[in-house]
C-alpha cells in the first residue's frame, strides 16, 4: 500500500513506501522511496505570504494616485469656475456696444467696450496708400528677359534703397547681397531675394509683363503713408535699369467729429475712445458726411450666467462625488472617510450663497449734516479702488485732526481716482466712474452699507445637493428689474471686501506657488514618491528572501535525493541477504 506524511507547519516532500518484489518480501525490510519537492511550488506559497506588506503598499500607493488624480480633476474644474466667473463679474462683458455705418463704401467701424453710445460724423478726402516702385530695363543694359537676368548692381555700381528717413545700399553687409550669376554677377532674383531679407516694411516680387522675355522687379511697402514711401537710386540703378513710381505713398485725410485728421493708415483708432474707424473710400463731396452710429449690443447675461452656473455645478458634482459615502452612495467616494481634504468646496458654496454685491459703490450711513465728524482712523485709515489705496492721513480738515463729512467728500473727489462722492443730507454716497470695487477701512462709528443682489432673484436657484438650477421666471423679472444694467456696473459674488470675495479665494486656492489645492496635490506626490522609495527597498529585500527560500527547499530537495538513493541502496542488500538466508 502507499501512505503519504505530511508536516502541518510547512508543505513537505510526500514519501511513497512499495512492497518487495520477491517471494520472499513477507520476511525482508520494507525499500524506501522518496520522489523529489515542489520547490517552485512551495517557495511560491511562502511569497505570498512574505508579499503581503508588499502588496498593502502597492494598493496604497494606487488609492494615492487616485486621490492626486481625483484632486487634478477638481483643481482644472475650480480654475474653470475662476475664469468664468472673472468673465461674469468683468462690467466689460456686458459693455458691448455695436457699430455700423450709413455709408460702408466710405467707412466702416468698430467699437469696444470703452465706446460711448451715440453718433460721430466721418469725412473722408483721401485715403492712404502704400508706396509701389518698378524697376526695368533701359537700352544701355540687356533686357530683363527672365527672372535670372543680369543687372548692372556690382560693388562699383551700387544700388540704394530708401525707405521713409532710412535708406540702404547693396554694398551693405548686414545683409550682403548674392550675386549668382557668372562672376558672381548679380540677377534680378538676387535683387529681389536681397530686399526681402532686409527686415523692413517691404516686399519685391518679380512679375512678366507683356511677354515671355518682359520681366520686372516690383517693390512695395507693406504699410501706407508717406512715412513708409520707397525710392530706389545709386549708379548701379542709374547705369542698368530705370525705375517708375506705379503708386505714391499718401496719408488718409478726413474729418472725424468735426476734427480733421491726418494718418498713415486708414485704420483709425486714437481719436473717439473706444471706436476704430476703417476708411474704405472718398466722401461724395467734401462736404458729405457718413454717420458712425454705436449702440448697446444684444443682452448677453443669459448666456454669461448659465456660462458661470455650469462652471460651479461641474465642481459641485465633483465634490459630491468624491465625497459620496455608503449612506448615500452606492459607489463611494475616495474621500468618504476624509471630507475635509476638499472642505473648501464648502466655503464656495456659502459665499455663492450670499449672492452679488455692487462693490463698485459703498454708503457710509448715519449722517445729519455736512458738518458732523467722521470718526476716521487717520492713521491706519484708508479708501481702496481697485488696487489703490489712499490713506486718510492725507486728508486736510479744516479743523485739524478731525474730519467732517465735508472735508472727507472734497478729499474724496480731489483724489483723482475716479470715485464720486457725495452728501445726500443723511448718507455719504462713493461710486467708481471705472466700475472699480471700493473698500473702507477705519471707519470707526458709521455703518457701511452696499446693494445686494441675491442668487435666486438673478435666475439662479441653489438645490439641496448645492448645484445650482436656471430658473427662466425669475431671470425674466431680474431682466425687467435692468439686470443687465447692473451687471454692467459690475458685481462680485460673495463679496466682503477687496481680499475676502469668491474670486481672490478661487485665485489663492489655485496659487502655483502655495495655493491649498496646488500644496495638497505636491504633498500627495511627494507621500507617493517616499511610498515608491519604500517599495523598490522592499521588492529588493522580498527578493532575497525568495532566493534564500529557492536555496533551502533546494538543497532539502538535494538532501532527500540522497536519502532516497540511500534507502534504495538498503532496500536491494536486504533482499539480497533474505534470498541468500532463503538458500536462493
Amino acid at each position: 500500500m502507499t501512505t503519504t506524511s505530511s508536516a502541518t507547519s510547512a508543505p513537505s516532500a510526500v514519501i511513497t513506501s512499495a512492497a518487495p518484489t520477491t517471494s520472499t518480501a513477507s520476511t525482508a525490510a520494507s525499500a524506501t522511496t522518496t520522489n523529489s519537492i515542489d520547490v517552485a511550488s512551495i517557495v511560491a506559497q511562502l511569497m505570498t505570504i512574505e508579499n503581503k506588506p508588499l502588496d498593502a503598499l502597492t494598493s496604497k500607493i494606487s488609492s494615492t494616485q487616485t486621490i492626486i488624480s481625483d484632486l487634478g480633476t477638481l483643481k482644472s474644474n475650480v480654475a474653470s469656475l475662476q475664469s468664468a466667473l472673472s468673465t461674469f463679474e468683468d462690467p466689460s462683458t456686458y459693455n458691448n456696444p455695436t457699430a455700423s455705418s450709413a455709408n460702408s463704401s466710405v467707412v466702416t467701424a468698430t467699437a469696444t467696450s470703452n465706446a460711448a453710445i451715440g453718433s460721430v460724423n466721418v469725412i473722408v478726402n483721401q485715403l492712404a496708400t502704400a508706396s509701389n516702385v518698378v524697376l526695368q530695363s533701359t537700352d544701355l543694359a540687356p533686357s530683363f528677359t527672365s527672372a535670372s537676368a543680369l543687372t548692372m548692381v556690382s560693388a562699383g555700381n551700387p544700388m540704394t534703397l530708401q525707405q521713409g528717413t532710412g535708406t540702404v545700399f547693396s554694398t551693405d553687409t548686414n545683409p550682403p547681397i548674392s550675386g549668382t550669376g557668372v562672376g558672381g554677377a548679380v540677377t534680378l532674383t538676387d535683387l529681389k531675394n536681397w530686399v526681402n531679407s532686409l527686415g523692413l516694411n517691404l516686399s519685391a516680387n518679380i512679375v512678366q509683363t507683356t511677354s515671355a522675355n518682359n520681366w520686372v522687379l516690383q517693390i512695395s511697402s507693406t504699410e501706407t503713408g508717406t512715412a513708409n514711401a520707397i525710392s530706389l537710386g545709386g549708379t548701379g540703378i542709374g547705369n542698368a535699369a530705370t525705375n517708375t513710381q506705379v503708386t505714391s505713398a499718401l496719408d488718409a485725410h478726413a474729418t472725424i467729429g468735426g476734427l480733421p485728421v491726418i494718418r498713415s493708415s486708414n485704420a483709425i483708432s486714437d481719436v473717439v475712445n473706444g471706436i476704430t474707424f476703417n476708411l474704405t473710400g472718398i466722401s461724395a463731396t467734401p462736404a458729405s458726411a457718413t454717420s458712425i452710429s454705436v449702440a448697446q449690443g444684444q443682452d448677453n447675461s443669459n448666456a454669461m450666467i448659465n456660462t458661470l452656473i455650469t462652471a460651479y455645478n461641474a465642481v459641485i458634482t465633483q465634490y459630491n462625488s468624491m465625497t459620496a459615502n455608503s449612506n448615500n452612495s452606492s459607489t463611494p467616494g475616495n474621500f468618504a472617510n476624509d471630507p475635509g481634504m476638499v472642505s473648501f468646496v464648502n466655503d464656495i458654496k456659502t459665499m455663492f450663497a450670499n449672492g452679488g454685491t455692487e462693490a463698485s459703490s459703498a454708503k457710509i450711513t448715519g449722517f445729519a449734516n455736512n458738518t458732523d465728524a467722521m470718526n476716521l482712523d487717520l492713521v491706519n485709515g484708508y479708501l481702496q479702488v481697485g488696487l489703490a489705496k489712499y490713506n486718510f492721513s492725507t486728508i486736510n480738515p479744516v479743523t485739524p485732526g478731525h474730519p467732517t463729512v465735508s472735508d472727507f467728500t472734497s478729499w474724496v473727489n480731489g483724489l483723482g481716482s475716479g470715485v464720486n462722492a457725495s452728501f445726500d443730507g443723511s448718507n455719504i454716497l462713493l461710486n467708481s466712474s471705472a466700475n472699480s470695487a471700493i473698500d473702507l477701512n477705519g471707519v470707526s462709528t458709521n455703518p457701511i452699507t452696499r446693494t445686494t443682489i441675491s442668487l435666486a432673484s438673478m435666475g439662479m436657484d441653489i438645490q439641496l445637493d448645492g448645484s445650482i438650477q436656471f430658473n427662466t421666471a425669475n431671470y425674466q423679472t431680474a431682466v425687467t428689474n435692468n439686470l443687465f444694467g447692473k451687471l454692467s456696473q459690475g458685481l462680485k459674488l460673495g463679496y466682503t471686501n477687496a481680499s475676502a470675495n469668491i474670486d481672490t479665494y478661487l485665485i489663492s486656492e489655485l496659487n502655483a506657488t502655495n495655493g491649498a489645492l496646488t500644496t495638497q496635490i505636491a504633498n500627495e506626490q511627494t507621500s507617493v514618491t517616499e511610498m515608491q522609495k519604500q517599495q523598490t527597498d522592499l521588492q529588493a529585500r522580498l527578493a532575497g528572501i525568495q532566493q534564500s527560500y529557492v536555496t533551502q527547499y533546494s538543497a532539502l530537495n538535494s538532501l532527500l535525493f540522497q536519502l532516497n538513493s540511500t534507502s534504495t541502496s538498503l532496500a536491494s542488500s536486504l533482499a539480497a541477504i533474505t534470498n541468500i538466508n532463503a538458500g536462493h
